[in-house]
């Protein structure tokens, strides 16, 4: 049996309030600046544009208001520590096995 999901990712109360969320949960946690600016960059530049502004309401409000995070000091170093050398490795690695894929399609 196959599933597919047919509702973009976090839109189970309508887009806004979905990555309105994820960006307090991005504050919660106290993910790194550099992570939450190319976030909003990343989900400003695909269609549909107004989820990079809806995250960011989501942190800078959090952040406005001073709300609480996450306390546990382990998963707070995780995620601040976790920097855009790391999305770019991981991205180049996606590049990578997909240029193995095409160049094994190809022979």
């Amino acid at each position: 049996m196959i599933e597919t999901q047919k509702r973009k990712t976090s839109a189970g109360e309508g887009l806004w309030k979905g990555y309105a969320k994820n960006g307090w949960m991005a504050y919660y946690v106290d993910k790194s600046l550099s992570m939450v600016l190319f976030n909003i960059l990343y989900r400003s530049l695909k269609s549909p544009y107004y989820p990079g502004i809806a995250y960011f309401y989501g942190y800078l409000s959090s952040a406005i208001k001073r709300e609480k995070k996450i306390q546990d000091p382990e998963i707070r170093s995780y995620y601040k520590n976790q920097n855009l050398g790391f999305l770019f490795s991981r991205i180049s690695g996606a590049f990578s096995r997909n240029s193995m894929d095409l160049k094994q399609g190809e022979q």
